[in-house]
Order: C-alpha cells, then structure tokens, then sequence
C-alpha cells in the first residue's frame, strides 16, 4: 500500500515537474529570505544573488514578444477580413480603456504617495528647500501639498438633528436670512421642541451664514494707549479704588444701518439678489456724535457733538459738564479717564487739567 502511494506520488512528479519545481523555488526562496534577513546583507551581495533572477525574466522578456508578434500573425492570417476588423475594433477599445485606468490609478496613487512621503520628510525635520530638492520640485509645489486638508475624515461633532429638523432649518432660514444660530436654537426650542445645536447643520446645508456686506469703519485711536499707573490705579487694584474714576469717551452713532459686519443665510448664487443686501441710503443716512461718561455708581451727562469736535470744544465740555459733575458726584480724590486721541492729550488740555487739578488716570 505505501509502495502505491509513493509510485503514485513519482508518477505526478514526473507529469508535473514544472509545478513542483516552481513550488519549491519559492519555498526555498521565502526561507533562504527570512534566514538571511539578520545578517544584514550588503548591497554588493544582495545585487549578486538577485543576477541570475534578472538575467531570467529578461530571456522570459526576450521569447514572449516574438511569441506574441507570431501567434497575431497566425491568427489573423486564418480569420476573415470582417471579423478581424470587428475584433480589431474591439481589442483598441479595450486596450484604450484599460490604458486609461491604469493611468488613472497610477495618478492618485503616486499622488497619495508623494503626499505620505512628505508629510513623513517634514516630520523628520528637513525644510522646504531641502525637501525640494529631494522631490525634484518647487517649494510652492511642497508648500501646497503639504497644507493641502485631508478631507477623507468629517471633522467635529455628529450632527444630531434628524432630516425633519433639518428641513425645518433650511425653511426658517429661507424665510428670514439674518437669523443668527442663537435665534434658530430658540426658536427651535420654544415651537418645536428640539433643543440639539444647529450650528454644523448650518455650516453643512444651504443655510450657511455669509457676509452680507462690510463698512469700512474709523480706525480707534488706541494704539498707543498708555498703561495704568501702579502708584494711582491698576492691575491688582481693590474695587473701592475702581469706584474713583470716571470714565468718558466720545461715539457716533448712525442713523440707518451699522458699520460692523452683517451675516445673511442665502444660496450661494444668490449674492446680488436684492432680498440678501443691505439697504443703503443718499449720504449714509446721518449720524449722531455724542460724548458722555459714567462711573460705578451711575451715569453722567450726554453732550450732543454737532461740530467737528476740536481742542477747543473738549474743554469747553470737561469745564462745563465734566468738571461740575465729577466734583458733585465723586468726591475728594477722583480720577478722570480719556483715552489717547490728538486733542485730549494736546498741550491746551493738559494745561486746564493742570489749572483746574485734576487728576487724569495714566
């Protein structure tokens, strides 16, 4: 019985020597791989046990293209003119086809891998010079794919509302474009009962939030705001020693609409549709400049500025209004607060608050 089954296996040997040859080829090649894997081969020495293997597919290369360029011959020659030409057809189409998705496929993924390879490069410390003269590129070409976003993942929070709620967003929105996100969760909640954030929804549909339209606005002149003093009032300062400043600026206000930023919720081929715009009016509408101050214990007077305000005129406010009301309101001791603007901080006004003694918060 074991002399039958080892004829047997001799006997599919011999029929199938090419198989079981190959199939031990790649036995004894995974294990001679792994075994020699720890000797840390050079590359001399992994260049010379790879020779015989490249002179092989190389012959293999050499015989199959004359095999092939012989089999078409043979075969076209035994078919008939209209069916080669239908099969010629057919055989330019599929080869135009694949041709076409292999180009494709071969795009994304060397573009995927010239990404991983720099984010990898940057993350090992090379700059952008150094990384484009690697990659045989630009740096704007680096700059750009490295700060390209990854958007293969959603970012943030789930969405909580159903599809119900969602239409019911988009409806609201449609209805009255300037409701903010504060405005829709109320609303929300109070008719509805649905008390889930809107706001990725928002920024998700076609109820995003977009710049209705942005005023130039007068520049504060603050920049060069002194600190509080440490020896009168500052950081650190009790609240009874806050209680002694009065405060004071000047503003104008507009009659019609604002300088500031508007947010509107609309389409977004739907900019210059009059219902998504500002409302404008000749000459902006007027304005009213007033000047006022307060202190912690109340609210002072508001002076109506009808006039280019001067050097001249702010005196005549903080000797007619000011002054009388920080000596009647305050105390001993007070302080006045004005912020660094060319006519507060003139020679002309630092005078008269030296005259009248007044102490100005610095």
């Amino acid at each position: 019985m074991k002399s039958r089954r080892r004829d047997d296996i001799v006997q599919f040997c011999r029929e199938n020597t090419l198989l079981v040859m190959t199939m031990f080829s790649v036995f004894l090649g995974v294990v001679l791989g792994f075994g020699l894997r720890p000797l840390n081969l050079s590359q001399e020495t992994l260049q010379l046990i790879n020779f015989p293997g490249e002179i092989f597919m190389q012959v293999l290369k050499m015989m199959i293209l004359p095999l092939i360029f012989s089999s078409l011959i043979s075969a076209l020659a035994q078919m008939d003119a209209k069916e080669s030409g239908q099969m010629g057809a057919s055989t330019v189409l599929y080869y135009l086809a694949t041709a076409i998705l292999a180009t494709l496929v071969k795009f994304f993924v060397e573009m995927y891998d010239t990404r991983m390879a720099l984010i990898s490069g940057r993350q090992m410390g090379p700059d952008m010079p150094t990384l484009a003269k690697q990659f045989k590129t630009s740096k704007s070409v680096i700059w750009a794919t490295l700060n390209t976003p990854n958007r293969s993942k959603a970012t943030g929070r789930p969405l909580k509302t159903s599809s119900g709620d969602d239409r019911i967003i988009v409806r609201m929105s449609k209805k009255n474009p300037r409701l903010t996100n504060t405005d829709i969760n109320s609303e929300l909640k109070d008719q509805y009962g649905v008390q889930d954030s809107v706001q990725g929804h928002c920024q998700k549909t076609s109820a995003q939030r977009w710049i209705l339209r942005k005023w130039p606005s007068e520049q504060a002149n603050d920049s060069g705001e002194e600190p509080f003093s440490s020896t009168e009032v500052g950081k650190g300062s009790s609240a009874l020693e806050w209680n002694k400043v009065l405060w004071s600026d000047e503003s104008k206000y507009l009659m019609i609409g604002t300088e500031g930023i508007i947010h509107v919720r609309r389409p977004v081929d739907k900019r210059y549709d009059p219902k998504y715009q500002v409302p404008t009016v000749k000459h902006c509408g007027g304005n009213v400049m007033v000047w006022g101050c307060f202190h912690a214990n109340g609210v002072g007077p508001l002076i109506r500025i009808t006039e280019i305000m001067n050097r001249y005129m702010y005196k005549d406010i903080l000797e007619k209004e000011m002054l009388p009301y920080g000596r009647f309101q305050m105390g001993r001791g007070w302080l006045f607060q004005q912020d660094n603007d060319p006519k507060h901080t003139s020679h002309f006004v630092k005078d008269w608050f030296a005259q009248r003694r007044v102490n100005v918060l610095t």
